[in-house]
């Protein structure tokens, strides 16, 4: 049997600001040796540390930056360590739409786009999730590696079945998504009152106007990246959904969100944007619905029989399983290091 060659992960271990994206660039502020490194027997800087680990490394890949100072850092490193610099990112962020939390952060002109864009063209390459972000992202550098989403399945367990009174349509995500949900807020209103099993649970993101809407549990709890797939699981979602209003950004988003339900066996109603389009077979593996009406008769087509729920939740995991495991991913993304690191 091939051994793969041992990978090591290194997770944040510490920091003071929990609603940074990545709170080490907040950290990095200061000069506290907030970070133990075992191998080396001491407790390192936040820049120390960043610089202990481009010097020990191959190939270094950078997730988007948001600040200058970390901006300055990613520059420094680069200069100083002469290896390849990669950069990961996962969204269309030179076109936020306006109704997206996030437009303010990247409108042109702000601190994160010039970040973001200076970042980009000073990468030794990009890595994006999505054959559109790739397209798109070419006007700031050449050399895009297209990496899709994958799906650890260990991580990810279906409940065993139990019995409801209620068929429980589901959505979960952030808050930036409340323009996708209020897109498809008539239908959900609709089929909730015209199936008296039918439930809509919204986690996390909820928009104002489900909150008073009958039939419709809600919360704005969340988990950690770690318990999310167990979080996930326990609402039990018997249809999950992914609306997206068609626009640049939304045309950047990868399938993720039908890769988390299938991974559950959960069937899939979604908005027929690029990468969906790429995996959905409508109405094998999922549903695409491309009006107000294609929604309303796919949610009722899955709510109205148990039996085309099962199966097309056991395809969408079929799918997933074979085309998209983190396994199989992992592969895909060593050989593309390799290739960096041996230019």
């Amino acid at each position: 049997m091939r051994k793969w060659p041992r990978v090591q992960t290194h997770l944040w271990p510490y920091s003071s600001q929990e609603t940074v994206q990545n709170p080490w660039q907040v950290d990095m502020l200061d000069d506290l040796p907030r970070i133990p490194v075992k191998s080396i027997g001491q407790a390192l800087t936040v820049r120390q540390y960043v610089d202990w680990l481009c010097r020990t490394s191959d190939v270094v890949v950078w997730q988007a930056l948001d600040f200058r100072h970390s901006l300055e850092l990613f520059e420094d490193m680069r200069q100083r360590h002469q290896k390849p610099f990669l950069m990961e990112i996962d969204d269309y962020v030179a076109d936020v739409p306006v109704t997206n939390e996030a437009h303010s952060g990247y409108r042109p002109g702000s601190i994160r786009y010039q970040v973001a864009t200076a970042q980009m063209r000073g990468s030794d390459g990009i890595i994006v999730s999505t054959p559109y972000l790739a397209e798109r992202y070419r006007e700031f550098n050449d050399r895009i590696y297209v990496i899709p989403n994958s799906i650890d399945l260990k991580a990810w367990k279906a409940p065993k079945p139990k019995k409801s009174d209620r068929i429980r349509i589901g959505w979960i995500g952030s808050g930036a998504h409340s323009a996708d949900l209020e897109m498809v807020a008539p239908v959900i209103e609709e089929v909730t009152r015209k199936h008296p099993k039918a439930w809509f649970y919204c986690i996390h993101g909820v928009p104002e106007i489900y909150k008073d809407m009958p039939k419709v549990y809600w919360t704005h709890k969340w988990a950690t990246i770690n318990l999310y797939p167990r979080a996930m699981a326990s609402y039990r979602f018997d249809i999950g959904i992914a609306p997206l209003v068609d626009n640049n950004f939304n045309r950047g988003k990868s399938n993720l969100r039908w890769l988390e339900y299938s991974a559950l066996k959960i069937p899939t109603v979604a908005s027929p944007l690029p990468d969906f389009k790429r995996v959905i077979q409508s109405g094998v593996n999922g549903y695409l619905a491309n009006s107000l009406d294609e929604w309303k008769d796919s949610l009722c087509a899955l709510i109205e029989d148990e039996d085309h729920r099962r199966r097309m939740g056991l395809e969408a995991y079929k799918t997933v399983k074979r085309d998209f495991s983190v396994s199989k991913t992992a592969r895909t993304y060593l050989n593309l290091l390799r290739e960096v690191a041996a230019q």
